[in-house]
């Protein structure tokens, strides 16, 4: 028997969803890695450190593998004392994570799911999945990371791990600066850091503030210096392209001190390499943003992606998006763009009060001023205002986690629409925001590249148009999904994966602030740190 050369071996898997013909997504190419591995990565080395254990991690992420011929490798190893795979997942993707952690439990493999999507699930969904036997980690993992990693070497894994309230950003690790080669499958090579968490706003469809909360504070900020170290420190590595994944970089505590440092990088970098730093950030799209134009292109921004959604009142006003003001959404791409910066927003179909005629309209006028466009059909995420009120009126007509993904319809019906005219308009809005002659395309007609040029190859967001139009027909995601393989993925949904659980009005109460019914659930199974973070 050959020679163990590490106590611990952590897999992290990153798991993909299923189509409507129950093939797996699987693609060549995908846009970027997902954020969560270098994260994860991280966060197991300083666990490994904090014990003294010799680990190895691997990284596993199912859109870009063919098949899933790739699990051999992890039940197969043989290279530890002991192994766990960590698999993060989405809402979406809850679905195929319960089936990889069913075929790994099965295999003899030790399994902990976790993620947003874990978060946001619902009591029902926590139930089942301690019957099945599948351990998950609740919330922010960096308090309950050391004692998961404790129980794998004891085998003797808890049902439940939760980190009660919000860790301290301060303290947390910055993401593993993976090797470049890590990005042989991606279109795009962008290391991505959270500088804060949280966000002041309160949009009833987004979940966000459930998952990081409202409060921009220093516990929930990176340390300035070290940030910007890490920034410095990628750049060289090879990664000229950042993406600062905060909900809303501007409304981070740390925002005011952080643009002096990146202005002198930034222009430190230029003069000892010849090119800049390339950052593309999330901003809200309030007014005042134009303020800050300036002071973003010299800290090296290069595309903003804002939360435009809608051109249409009421429904911003419905969805509690007060702060967005339509009449400006031109102005500020215009000014953007005047400094080259790249403009990209969501374009969400399928809004209550929304007709097919209003979607067409108002998909036609973020097209005039939108460099790329992401369709998303609205979908009540677990865990927002939006999906409680659902479930309060009777208004959802598909359970399934899998079809949450912003391309399908899962209401009855909305007040003026059907779920297939929602379909239907959600299709056609790639043809409107991405046209076939590429007229009047702020893309096609300046020639932008997406984040600059990466290692010798420049990547046109025309190339992104012209995806989104090749695969209108069907649903995708421009910076989700990729380039599909010739002939689609060999797996099959199995007929007894997870399905969801339908849910009552009192299932989805424990949303409602004051409400200790999760509360009470994970105080009674779950293990937790002593101190409860702020």
């Amino acid at each position: 028997m050959p020679e163990k050369l590490h106590d611990l071996q952590i897999n992290i898997l990153m798991p993909s969803s299923y189509n409507q013909d129950r093939t797996l997504r699987q693609y060549r190419t995908t846009m970027m890695l997902p954020p969560a591995l270098p994260t994860l990565h991280a966060l197991a080395e300083k666990a490994g450190r904090d014990y003294g254990l010799n680990i190895a991690v691997t990284h596993f992420n199912e859109r870009t593998e063919r098949g899933d011929g790739y699990l051999g490798s992890i039940i197969k190893d043989g290279t530890a004392r002991k192994s766990v795979t960590w698999i993060p997942t989405k809402s979406f993707e809850i679905p195929r994570a319960i089936d990889l952690a069913r075929q790994l439990k099965r295999a003899g493999q030790q399994v902990v799911l976790g993620g947003p999507g874990i978060t946001l699930a619902d009591l029902k969904t926590y139930a089942f999945l301690m019957e099945e036997g599948i351990p998950f980690n609740v919330g922010e993992a960096e308090n309950t990371a050391g004692q998961i990693i404790q129980d794998v070497m004891e085998d003797r894994l808890k049902p439940v791990y939760w980190q009660r309230g919000m860790v301290d950003m301060r303290k947390a690790p910055f993401p593993k600066i993976l090797d470049l080669k890590e990005h042989s499958k991606t279109l795009t090579r962008l290391a991505a850091l959270e500088i804060s968490k949280g966000c002041p706003f309160n949009c009833s469809y987004c979940c966000v503030i459930k998952l990081e909360g409202q409060e921009v504070s220093a516990p929930r900020s990176r340390n300035v210096d070290e940030a910007v170290a890490w920034i410095e420190e990628a750049f060289a590595r090879g990664y000229s392209d950042i993406f600062l994944t905060d909900n809303n970089f501007r409304k981070s505590f740390v925002y005011s001190a952080m643009k002096e440092p990146l202005k002198l990088l930034n222009a430190d970098l230029r003069r000892k390499y010849g090119r800049d730093l390339s950052f593309f950030v999330q901003l809200d799209a309030k007014p005042d943003i134009l303020n800050e134009v300036d002071d973003l292109a010299d800290m090296g921004v290069k595309m903003v992606f804002q939360g435009y959604e809608t051109n249409d009142r009421r429904v911003l006003k419905l969805a509690r998006k007060n702060q967005n003001k339509p009449e400006m959404y031109q102005m500020i791409a215009d000014r953007f763009r005047s400094r080259g910066i790249m403009v990209s927003s969501g374009v969400m179909i399928g809004f209550w009060p929304q007709t097919p005629d209003s979607i067409r309209k108002d998909v036609e006028t973020s097209a005039k001023f939108l460099d790329l466009g992401y369709p998303f059909t609205v979908v009540p995420l677990p865990g927002s205002d939006d999906f409680m009120s659902a479930v309060e009126e009777g208004r959802i007509g598909n359970w399934d986690p899998n079809d949450y993904d912003g391309t399908e319809c899962v209401f009855k019906g909305l007040q003026n629409m059907t779920p297939e005219q929602v379909k239907e308009a959600y299709h056609e809005s790639f043809s409107v925001l991405y046209p076939q002659e590429n007229s009047g395309n702020h893309v096609d007609q300046q020639k932008k590249p997406l984040l600059g040029y990466m290692e010798g190859r420049q990547l046109p967001a025309g190339r992104l148009a012209e995806m989104g139009l090749k695969y209108a027909g069907r649903p995708f995601h421009l910076m989700m999904d990729g380039i599909p393989y010739t002939h689609g993925s060999v797996v099959i949904r199995p007929e007894d994966s997870f399905r969801g659980i339908p849910l009552k009005s009192e299932d989805v109460q424990f949303i409602r602030k004051g409400n200790t019914d999760k509360e009470r659930f994970l105080l009674q199974n779950a293990w937790y740190p002593d101190a409860v973070a702020a």
